[in-house]
């Protein structure tokens, strides 16, 4: 095939990005182009997507792709795949939506399938230790379904209540002490507040405990340097908003708090497969705990 037919089109979230959006590197099996749905698929992007000639694209590759559904992937699809032989692969851990909608609307064929199970039972992740512990006053009742999960803005009511914000930090202190902790927060304000409380010492065991919040608001040299200092152990629990969701990896992690209650199966694999990385198949843990120790 000619070298046109070689070039692979890969989206890929901002933050995962190492190439400068529309940079092509040679490589040995052709060149390769590297660029995101937000930007062909919006205002000029959605001009600029339209100088690239479909016949001369031989496979669109989407990662995290259960968001191939949504208009804006389908607007990018739809353009390449004007070439018939073009082919379209789509990569994800969570291969389902909240909202129930079909990937088969986008993709044919499951060509490989690799489940979490799999990957405990190979040796790639460790067994994942749920501990469940009860706020007596949290109450879900007035909180409606929306897309087919918790709707956000009346979740975020009850979890930035007062009562309900000690109800949880008490119990996070007590189990994460020492441990390397990321905490999924409901909204913006209930990471921050329960940040605060955390640096404050809230509750049995806080004493030395080290918070932060990183969220969509927060401005990306800020987001990069509490990551780096996550990652050093200058944080001891970073609770976060969606950031971490997806394009995060840190094999340190210990534990995962869910205070971001949901009924996606997708998000909540998303949220707990962050503790169960091992820190031998990933980069140097720096002598941090051991697997066995992180289960």
């Amino acid at each position: 095939p000619s070298a046109a037919l070689q070039i692979l089109l890969s989206w890929v979230k901002r933050d995962q990005l190492e190439l400068r959006t529309g940079e092509r590197l040679d490589r040995r099996a052709g060149k390769v182009k590297v660029d995101e749905v937000e930007v062909e698929g919006r205002g000029r992007g959605r001009q600029r997507m339209c100088k690239f000639n479909p016949s001369e694209f031989a496979a669109v590759v989407i990662d995290e792709a259960h968001h191939a559904t949504a208009p804006s992937y389908r607007e990018c699809i739809d353009h390449y795949c004007q070439n018939e032989n073009c082919r379209v692969l789509g990569v994800t851990a969570t291969p389902d939506r909240a909202d129930e909608t079909a990937l088969g609307n986008v993709f044919d064929t499951v060509a490989f399938e690799y489940t979490v199970t799999d990957a405990i039972e190979d040796g790639w992740l460790v067994p994942i230790r749920q501990k469940l512990v009860k706020v007596e006053s949290l109450d879900f009742s007035g909180v409606s379904t929306s897309a087919g999960d918790l709707n956000s803005a009346e979740l975020a009511e009850v979890m930035e209540d007062e009562k309900n914000l000690h109800g949880i930090v008490a119990p996070v202190l007590e189990i994460c002490k020492g441990k390397r902790t990321i905490l999924f927060a409901s909204s913006v304000k209930h990471a921050e507040r329960i940040s605060e409380i955390i640096n404050r010492g809230t509750g049995k065991g806080g004493a030395g405990m080290r918070a932060d919040c990183v969220s969509g608001l927060t401005p990306k040299e800020d987001r990069r340097r509490k990551l780096e200092s996550f990652k050093n152990g200058d944080i001891d629990i970073l609770c976060n908003v969606g950031v971490l969701t997806e394009g995060f990896d840190d094999a340190g992690v210990e534990v995962v708090v869910m205070a971001r209650p949901t009924k996606s199966r997708a998000l909540y694999a998303q949220m707990a497969g962050h503790a169960a990385l091992r820190q031998d198949r990933r980069p140097s843990g720096n002598g941090r705990r051991s697997d066995e120790g992180r289960r």
